[in-house]
């Protein structure tokens, strides 16, 4: 049985768990992502530096790469190990379309408000 990696290596450089999710979202690869997804990958996994797929697809000023993590399940709260975020790169970018998605998800999160009025 062919390994989904052999049958797609030429779209990334090393072929390993640890990275291939990662080497994704940094070149744009949806399609590709979206089935390496489905086989169960973790769309939270970090590389060296603590960069998640989320972050790579924010840096890299991917929204279309973004909304599929997202929709996995991606937590675009998670900072690399400089402290910066999906949002940071979003602001970095100045890509108000991807800004606003981010403060979406974020309120999203929070649930409803627990204000007394």
């Amino acid at each position: 049985m062919r390994d989904w990696s052999d049958e797609h290596q030429d779209y990334v450089e090393v072929i390993d768990d640890s990275n291939v999710l990662l080497a994704l979202a940094e070149r744009g690869q949806t399609e590709l992502i979206q089935e390496y997804l489905q086989q169960g990958s973790d769309v939270n996994m970090t590389g060296d530096f603590d960069e998640t797929p989320a972050y790579l697809a924010a840096k890299a000023n991917n929204l279309r790469m973004l909304k599929i993590l997202t929709a996995a399940g991606a937590d675009l709260d998670r900072s690399c190990v400089l402290g910066f975020n999906p949002l940071h790169w979003a602001k970095t970018n100045n890509n108000p379309e991807m800004i606003e998605f981010i403060t979406q998800w974020y309120a999203s999160k929070s649930g409803p408000s627990s204000s007394t009025e």
